[in-house]
């Protein structure tokens, strides 16, 4: 693997990109940077669109947008293990030593809009390569360098899950939710290992083509977690026709985890972190149960 590049300040053309989704936590520009095209990341947080977000998953995971050096190393476990390329990472800090923007190889594709766009190979393709992902099991959550064991992540889920039901921007009925929930939380079971895992996950963080996922352009909120947390966030945004086919491509690799149990913890967290926008409760309550 090259070397990650050092500051420079040789830069030209920028052109910030749309945001695609509601939670994307970064602004995107695209421009050259030492001669070569670049994709340059810069955080939006000031913006207030995520507050919830940051909250939550730092309280959770000790996660955030300026822990370079676990970027950099979950970069290079996902060059390893995952079956989508990652674009070529330059530099954290390409302009200035203390201005962190990840700035990767520019990748020529097209942001998937819906998991609908796969097919049913590319949907198989897809769940081999989340189980590929969680086959890399590590002892602890959270970012490197800062693990917490299983019994202090359970006392963190419902620390966070309390606390952003009290101060994050939600109706009553998902503050509702939330105490009832928060009343079942010794009925949860205990997390045994973790793997990486996206917090953000949506399709605009993979390009696509003919039916597939081809690259894996955002990694920003990938951080080591219970794989049941990513699979019920993707449950409520995968298509239903195609949720066999994922099935069965995870299972080639691995045994697919049971989400039951969790089920209703991690969807209710997923909307108080605000993972596909501010949604009224129902809207993840109500959501059809793919995965088993």
């Amino acid at each position: 693997m090259n070397e990650i590049v050092q500051p420079t300040e040789i830069m030209d053309k920028f052109v910030e990109m749309p945001v695609q989704h509601p939670g994307q936590a970064n602004l995107v520009k695209i421009g050259l940077w030492n001669g070569r095209r670049v994709a340059m990341k810069t955080a939006r947080r000031q913006d207030g669109s995520l507050n919830e977000f940051y909250v939550g998953i730092s309280s959770l995971f000790n996660a955030s947008l300026q822990v370079p050096y676990h970027y950099l190393n979950m970069y290079r476990i996902l060059s390893v293990h995952s079956t989508l390329p990652v674009p070529h990472l330059y530099s954290t800090f390409p302009l200035e030593a203390t201005r962190y923007q990840p700035t990767h190889a520019y990748v020529e594709g097209r942001a998937a809009v819906s998991f609908a766009e796969l097919t049913q190979v590319g949907a198989e393709l897809y769940g081999k390569h989340l189980a590929r992902l969680h086959s890399v099991k590590v002892s602890g959550a959270g970012c490197t360098g800062a693990l917490v064991t299983p019994t202090q992540f359970h006392k963190r889920l419902c620390r966070t899950i309390d606390l952003l039901s009290r101060i994050a921007a939600i109706d009553d009925e998902t503050r509702r939710i939330a105490h009832d929930v928060l009343l079942t939380r010794d009925t949860w079971p205990m997390a045994t290992y973790f793997a990486p895992i996206m917090l953000d996950l949506d399709p605009t963080q993979y390009f696509a083509e003919d039916g597939r996922l081809t690259h894996l352009i955002d990694i920003d909120f990938v951080v080591f977690g219970p794989p049941e947390l990513e699979l019920v966030a993707l449950e409520s945004i995968f298509p239903h026709h195609l949720s066999d086919d994922f099935i069965r491509g995870y299972r080639s690799v691995r045994d697919f985890p049971v989400l039951a149990p969790v089920r209703q913890p991690y969807r209710l967290l997923n909307r108080l972190l605000c993972v596909q926008g501010r949604q009224p409760a129902h809207m993840w309550n109500e959501r059809e149960t793919l995965f088993p």
